[in-house]
């Protein structure tokens, strides 16, 4: 299992009151290539919250402390 970082950003929409536009844009990580196919490298909280904004797999970052 070898991941290759595509350089692409995985950027979400959300609607955010506090800013002057009404939207704010989440930064999910980058996208990387598994086996031919593009895939999301996140925290476990970004899943949670985004995932379903999301049409690529997600894999989850392991969190180190």
């Amino acid at each position: 299992m070898s991941l290759k970082n595509t350089g692409a950003m995985c950027m979400v929409t959300v609607a955010d009151a506090n800013n002057v536009d009404g939207f704010k844009l989440v930064d999910l990580g980058n996208y990387f290539e598994l086996d031919g196919k593009r895939v999301l490298v996140t925290s476990q909280e970004n899943a949670l919250k985004y995932g379903k904004q999301i049409d690529v797999p997600i894999y989850i970052r392991k969190r180190t402390e």
